[in-house]
């Protein structure tokens, strides 16, 4: 694998890695909500979390894309 391709790889694991912690973060504040009635979020805060999500999905579909666009050679000798 050569070093763009490493770099771009190294780029995907990052922002999957973001993703997965904007979604626990998410899951929590949604969790919060329904054992709280002092926690539920207003219709700001719902927007907020909507265009979040569009923005996750729309980073899951590059990702999608660039890692498609990878190819992940076997190593040189058995590990």
């Amino acid at each position: 694998m050569d070093d763009s391709k490493r770099a771009e790889l190294i780029a995907a694991l990052h922002q999957t890695a973001a993703f997965g912690e904007g979604m626990l973060e998410l899951n929590e504040r949604l969790l919060d909500a329904l054992t709280s009635d002092m926690n539920r979020p207003d219709a700001d805060e719902i927007e907020y979390m909507r265009a979040g999500l569009r923005r996750w999905q729309e980073q899951m579909t590059t990702l999608r894309k660039r890692l498609a666009s990878l190819m992940i050679e076997p190593p040189n000798r058995p590990q």
